[in-house]
């Protein structure tokens, strides 16, 4: 038997080994080709930069005019003379406003500082008609015209008060407050809650009516030494009932002196005097006959 030298038994085929490679190469630069050409024949394809030109543009919101609101509201009838009044605008300013009485004086007011409202600044008289002019720019850019009139109460009677202390005074640690009204006040707790006590010191106290006509403040025990006191009473324009109405506010200042009582007893027919609650004087006393009562 005879043998070829350097053979491995395997049969080789005569085509080149990178013949099929080459070929599949060629395939695939083909389908490329074809690919691009279908890809730049496609009828949805958008420009470069994706422009927006179709797409619907956003309306700007129109800007809101101006809305006036009056207190009390034009045509009011009855007012308090003492009444919150202002005027009030939303989604705009005040360019310019008055409020005058039936003669045309103005009333004096105070416009915010962002210009939105405008509030009376001083009281109004009794049984008057008061009348609104002016104009606000709302955010639009337009104006509208501030207008109207109110007309505050006519009182049946007006009541005046006193008080019994005076401005600057000095006064004991067991001194009421006493305030007098020359009218009946049928409606007491109006009165009362115009009514306010101020002490530079904590001190308990309240007021009591001893009838229609007189209110008494006074603390629960005496006075601390040294207290100084503020009384205000705010009585203008409160109702007092049965178509009556205060005719006037009033202050009261003043101090108490130092700590001194003087107790007088019956039973024991003794005068004592007591400062800074310790006994210095103690006198005797008749306090009088029983049958003559003038004694």
């Amino acid at each position: 038997m005879s043998a070829r030298r350097g053979g491995s038994g395997r049969r080789t085929s005569g085509r080149r080994p990178g013949g099929l490679t080459l070929a599949l190469l060629a395939a695939g630069v083909v389908a490329t080709l074809g690919l691009t050409a279908c890809s730049s024949g496609d009828g949805d394809a958008r420009p470069a930069g994706g422009g927006t030109d179709d797409a619907p543009k956003v309306q700007a919101k129109p800007k809101p005019a101006a809305q006036i609101a009056l207190q009390p509201a034009a045509g009011a009838r009855n007012v308090s003379p003492v009444a919150p009044v202002k005027v009030t605008v939303a989604d705009g300013s005040i360019e310019t406003l008055t409020l005058t009485n039936p003669t045309g004086k103005q009333v004096k007011g105070t416009l915010a500082p962002d210009k939105t409202s405008w509030t009376v600044a001083e009281p109004l008289g009794y049984a008057k008609t008061y009348t609104w002019a002016g104009t606000a720019l709302g955010a639009d850019g337009e104006r509208k015209q501030i207008a109207g009139a109110f007309t505050t109460v006519t009182p049946d009677s007006l009541v005046n008060t006193t008080i019994n202390t005076g401005d600057g005074k000095t006064y004991g640690v067991a001194m009421p407050i006493a305030v007098t009204f020359d009218g009946p006040v049928t409606d007491k707790a109006a009165a009362q809650r115009s009514m306010t006590v101020q002490t530079s010191v904590p001190v308990e106290g309240a007021w009591a009516w001893l009838d229609d006509r007189r209110a008494h403040w006074r603390p629960k025990a005496y006075w601390p030494a040294g207290t100084h006191v503020t009384v205000n009473l705010q009585l203008y324009g409160v109702p007092y009932g049965e178509g009556s109405y205060g005719n006037d506010d009033m202050t009261s200042q003043f101090t108490i002196g130092r700590n001194q009582v003087v107790k007088a007893d019956t039973q024991t027919h003794r005068l004592q005097v007591f400062r800074g609650g310790k006994l210095v004087q103690d006198f005797p006393a008749s306090m009088g006959l029983d049958s003559d009562p003038a004694g």
